[in-house]
C-alpha cells in the first residue's frame, strides 16, 4: 500500500532506546572544577542576597559541598551520580544555617526554556521522533515543590509562573516509535540532586494516554547518611502497555507523563529524565554463590554479577537474612543414579537436588534414582509462579504441584490471566496451576473480562472501512477479527475486552490523510494535529497532494485574507 510506502519514508526503522528530556551536561555546572575559568562563571543566578556570597567570594570561587569538599569527587567528567550539588549559600561556613533556601540555580538554556516557556521542548532521542514531548525547563534549574525553593516565588526566572506549592514538576513524553520490540521492558531513568538529608520512599506518578494513573516506587541510590545535595541516579520499570501504544503494525506511538512524589526531597534540581531500555540503577538481589574457595556465602549483587558467579540469584530487591548458608546434605541426580554431598541450601537448589538440612550424608539413603519433571509452585520470594525441572519430593517441598516424571516445562515462568471451570466459575492464577486444577485458561485478562462458559472468547475490535478512512469497533472473535476479508486494518484489543473500555475509545475517532510538511501519514486527527500536521477526513494518502504552503498560516488549504489578518494579529517581536 501507498500509506506503506510513505511511512518507511517518515520512519528510519531504528530500535527504539531512548526519549530524554534535558541533556546530560552536570546540572549546567558541567564538570564543576573551574568555574570563571574553562566554564560558566558565578554567580549561577542565585537570588542569595547576603554578604555578596552571589558572587561566590565566601568559597573563593570555588564550588564546594556543605562540608567544603570539591562538589566532583573524581574531578573527572561531568558531574554524575555520587558527586554533590554545590554548597552556594556557603552554609558550610555557617552563613545561613540553612541548606535548601538558598543554593538556588538557574543553568539553562535557551533550548532548554523554549519554546514552551519552563515547560520546555529540548530533548535527545534514539529510535523515536519527539512530537509534543517537553519538560527540560524543570532541568539544570533548582526545583520546588512546596514553595520553599528561591526564597519567594516573585523572585523565579522563566517566561511563566513557577509551580510554587502545586506538585513536584510534571514531565510529558509523547512521541512516534521508530521500531519497538514490545518483549524488552521499559524504564524511567533520572539524574537528579538534592538538599535534603533523608532517604525515604520515593514513587513516581504515572498516567497514561487514556487516563490510567499508576504509583510506582523507584529505585534510587541510598542516602542514608543525609549527604547534603548528593547526586543519585533513580529508575523505576514502567509497564510496557502504559506507554506504547500500536496504532497499526507498523505505525507505534509512545506517551507518558510522569510526576515524581520524592516526599522526603523538598528541594531538588534534575539533570535530565528519560524512558530508557536500559535501566541507570540496576537493582540487587541476595545471592549465594562459591567465594572460591569452597565455601559458599551470601551477599547483595545483581542478577549479571550473580551469574557470573554462577551463584543462586533470589530475586531483585532479596535481602540476604541469613549470613551464611544453611549446611546439609544433598541428594542429586547424576543422570544415571542419585549420589549424596554435603553441602549447603543453595547450592543444592542449584544441582537441582534434594536438601536435608543440619544432616550428614551419613544419615541419608538417596534414591538409586529419582526421575524429574515440571514442578509448577508459587515461588513467596519474588511473587510470581514459576516452573523448574526436579524431583518430585522437591516440588512438595515447595508447596508445588508435580506434573509427572518426564513432563518438561514450557519456560521458567508461567504466565497469569484467568481460568474458568465446568461450573462457569473463575480464578486468576497462573497457566500450570490452571492446568492442574482442569481448567481453561486465558491469557492476560482478569476473571471481570471472562465470561465463563461462552463457547468462544470475544472481544473489541478495532477496524476501518475502506472507502471512507471512518474507524468502527465490533465485538467478535479474534479470529474473526483478524480476517483481512471481513476487516479492514483491524487490531485485536483482547479477549472478552469490550466496545466501551477505554482502549477501545480510538475506534470512534475517524482517520485520514495527514500531511506532515511534503510527507503523508494515514492518522488519527488526534495524533496528527499533535505532530503539527494539516489532517483531511475520509481521504487516503494516494489521494492526499502534501505540498510545503507556509503562506497557509491557518492551514485551511488556501493562501486568503484570513491568513493575512492572522499575520497582522501577530505583528511584532516574537517572545
Amino acid at each position: 500500500m501507498l500509506v506503506t510506502t510513505v511511512l518507511a519514508v517518515a520512519i528510519s526503522g531504528t530500535p527504539f532506546d531512548f526519549i530524554r528530556i534535558g541533556d546530560i551536561d552536570g546540572f549546567g555546572f558541567e564538570t564543576g572544577t573551574d568555574p570563571c575559568g574553562s566554564e560558566r562563571c558565578w554567580p549561577f543566578d542565585s537570588p542569595w542576597p547576603y554578604l555578596n556570597t552571589d558572587l561566590g567570594e565566601c568559597s573563593d570561587f570555588q564550588l564546594v559541598t556543605a562540608t567544603g569538599d570539591p562538589i566532583n569527587i573524581d574531578g573527572l567528567g561531568i558531574l554524575e551520580a555520587g558527586d554533590f550539588l554545590p554548597d552556594l549559600d556557603c552554609s558550610y561556613m555557617g552563613f545561613g544555617g540553612v541548606h535548601f533556601n538558598s543554593d538556588e540555580f538557574d543553568n539553562r538554556s535557551p533550548a532548554e526554556i523554549l519554546p514552551s516557556g519552563t515547560q520546555g521542548g529540548d530533548n535527545e532521542v534514539s529510535g523515536a521522533t519527539p512530537l509534543t514531548t517537553r519538560g527540560s525547563g524543570w532541568t539544570d534549574v533548582a526545583v520546588c515543590g512546596n514553595g520553599l525553593g528561591w526564597d519567594h516565588c516573585d523572585l523565579v526566572p522563566g517566561l511563566t509562573p513557577y509551580i510554587c506549592g502545586q506538585g513536584q514538576p510534571t514531565f510529558l513524553f509523547y512521541f512516534l516509535v521508530d521500531e519497538f520490540d514490545d518483549s524488552q521492558p521499559v524504564y524511567i531513568n533520572a539524574v537528579f540532586g538534592d538538599y535534603d538529608v533523608n532517604t525515604g520512599t520515593d514513587t513516581v506518578i504515572i498516567r497514561s494516554l487514556t487516563g490510567v494513573e499508576m504509583t510506582i516506587p523507584i529505585t534510587t541510590q541510598v542516602n542514608d547518611e543525609g549527604e547534603d545535595g548528593l547526586v543519585q541516579a533513580a529508575t523505576a520499570a514502567v509497564p510496557t502497555n502504559m506507554v506504547f501504544l500500536e496504532m497499526f503494525p507498523w505505525l507505534t506511538f509512545g506517551y507518558l507523563e510522569m510526576e515524581f512524589d520524592l516526599g522526603n526531597e523538598p528541594y531538588l534540581a534534575y539533570d535530565f529524565v528519560e524512558i530508557s531500555r536500559t535501566p541507570l540503577v540496576v537493582p540487587t538481589g541476595c545471592c549465594c554463590y562459591d567465594a572460591g574457595d569452597g565455601t559458599w556465602v551470601r551477599s547483595q549483587k545483581t542478577e549479571a554479577q550473580c551469574a557470573m558467579l554462577g551463584g543462586l540469584y533470589s530475586g531483585a530487591g532479596t535481602d540476604c537474612e541469613q549470613a551464611d548458608p544453611i549446611p546439609g546434605a544433598c541428594c542429586y541426580n547424576t543422570g544415571s543414579f542419585e549420589t549424596c554431598i554435603e553441602s549447603v541450601d543453595c547450592e543444592c537448589e542449584i544441582l537441582g537436588g534434594d536438601f536435608y538440612e543440619l544432616t550428614p550424608c551419613s544419615a541419608i539413603e538417596c534414591p538409586v534414582q529419582s526421575p524429574t519433571g515440571c514442578c509448577c509452585y508459587y515461588d513467596q520470594i519474588v511473587g510470581w509462579w514459576r516452573q523448574v525441572d526436579t524431583t518430585a519430593l522437591r516440588c512438595g517441598q515447595l508447596g508445588g504441584y508435580y506434573l509427572g516424571d518426564d513432563v518438561p516445562c514450557d519456560g521458567e515462568g508461567s504466565a497469569m490471566g484467568a481460568c474458568c471451570f465446568e461450573n462457569d466459575s473463575c480464578l486468576e492464577t497462573s497457566s500450570c496451576d490452571c492446568g492442574v486444577l482442569g481448567g481453561t485458561f486465558y491469557v492476560d485478562v482478569s476473571c471481570s473480562y471472562v465470561q465463563c462458559g461462552s463457547p468462544a472468547p470475544q472481544g473489541a475490535c478495532c477496524h476501518s472501512e475502506a472507502e471512507t478512512g471512518h474507524t468502527y469497533c465490533t465485538v467478535t472473535t479474534k479470529t474473526d477479527c483478524l480476517n483481512a476479508d471481513a476487516y479492514f486494518m483491524a487490531h485485536w484489543l483482547g479477549d472478552w475486552t469490550t466496545c466501551s473500555d477505554d482502549a477501545a475509545t480510538q475506534c470512534a475517532e475517524p482517520h485520514g490523510a495527514c500531511c506532515l510538511d511534503t510527507v503523508c501519514i494515514w492518522a488519527l486527527e488526534s495524533a496528527c494535529l499533535a505532530s503539527g500536521g494539516h489532517w483531511t477526513a475520509s481521504v487516503s494518502c494516494a489521494e492526499a497532494s502534501c505540498t510545503s504552503c507556509h503562506a497557509d498560516v491557518n492551514n485551511d488549504g488556501a493562501v486568503g485574507i484570513t491568513d493575512l489578518l492572522d499575520i497582522i494579529d501577530g505583528w511584532g517581536w516574537c517572545p
